[in-house]
């Protein structure tokens, strides 16, 4: 039957299936496995992904890293629940992601690599982790404008290595093809309170940005958004107070010590929640309340990722 349709029609249907159908459907025929290996197709696919939660589960001495990618808008259904094996035997760290590639870490032998989970390819990249500095920072993001079939690292200019501080949080944001970090200042000149620094991929230049200055009643904790351009324009999206979370979840907290807001779930009127690295919920916010999200069979403590399953490759 597949032979009677158009082509066209062919890479409609098959642009809107998951990545682990595509890959079984390779064998189906040549033709199949041309369309789905082709450049043109690959990013086609990925503008029809859909939004995930990537779940690093950290394991212990008796059980192994997890790696559980769900889909956002079924989080709690085991059929949308797909869950990867480790790309090493040593753990394994998750430093960041970008159109279904991660950047890993493998503490074992000091080595990072690009990852594609659901592919199952990966790159082992060679640095050089020697610093004249005792703080350092990492991001992943993409340039449309730069291949990685150089296979070299390139140093930017000198004025770009001063030594702006420490990265308290260990992580980083990509926006709009710009990489952002919460660095605090550790040399004169750069005030004492935290910012924000910004690298844009595509232009490599690099500024900082003041941190939002709003009162806060006291546990508040709050989430702002970035209108990015010559000037920077905060705005406050939502504020959360501890104690309604705490009193709102199947499992009592003892304290709320981290909480990230990871995307808005199916309306504006719920965001979703991590909390202490430890569990998720979805947070009201108009009648103040939240909800357990319960995904089987993930570790104590994790760290979650936005990503899309794609079959972009590591080439």
């Amino acid at each position: 039957m597949a032979s009677h349709l158009p082509p066209e029609m062919i890479k409609e249907i098959l642009c809107r299936l998951g990545v682990k159908d595509l890959l079984r459907y390779r064998s189906v025929c040549k033709e199949w496995c041309s369309i789905i290996d082709g450049p043109d197709f690959i990013t086609t696919h990925l503008k029809h992904s859909k939004l995930g939660l990537l779940i690093n589960g950290f394991g212990s001495l008796e059980t192994p890293d997890q790696l559980v990618w769900v889909e956002l808008d079924g989080l709690e259904r085991e059929d949308s629940l797909v869950r990867f094996n480790q790309l090493f035997e040593e753990r394994a760290s998750v430093l960041g992601g970008c159109n279904g590639l991660l950047v890993v870490e493998v503490d074992a032998v000091k080595a990072m690599a690009i990852w594609n989970p659901s592919t199952r390819k990966y790159r082992v990249l060679s640095y050089n982790s020697n610093s004249s500095y005792r703080s350092w920072v990492m991001g992943f993001g993409y340039d449309p404008i730069y291949s990685m079939k150089a296979k070299t690292w390139r140093r930017l200019d000198d004025d770009f290595h001063e030594n702006y501080g420490y990265n308290e949080f260990d992580d980083h944001v990509l926006v709009n093809n710009a990489l952002h970090w919460i660095l605090t200042p550790k040399l004169e000149g750069h005030g004492p309170f935290a910012f924000i620094f910004e690298f844009d991929l595509v232009t490599e230049q690099h500024r900082e940005i003041s941190m939002p200055n709003f009162e806060l009643v006291e546990g508040e904790m709050f989430t702002y958004k970035l209108d990015r351009g010559s000037s920077v324009v905060w705005a406050r999206l939502f504020s959360v107070l501890p104690s309604e979370i705490i009193g709102s979840v199947y499992h009592p907290l003892q304290s709320v010590e981290y909480l990230v807001p990871l995307a808005y779930h199916k309306t504006t009127d719920k965001v979703l929640l991590c909390i202490n690295y430890q569990r998720l919920v979805v947070y009201h916010l108009q009648i103040k309340t939240a909800k357990d999200v319960r995904i089987s069979d993930i570790p104590n403590h994790f760290e979650p990722f936005l990503c899309v399953n794609s079959l972009v490759g590591v080439d």
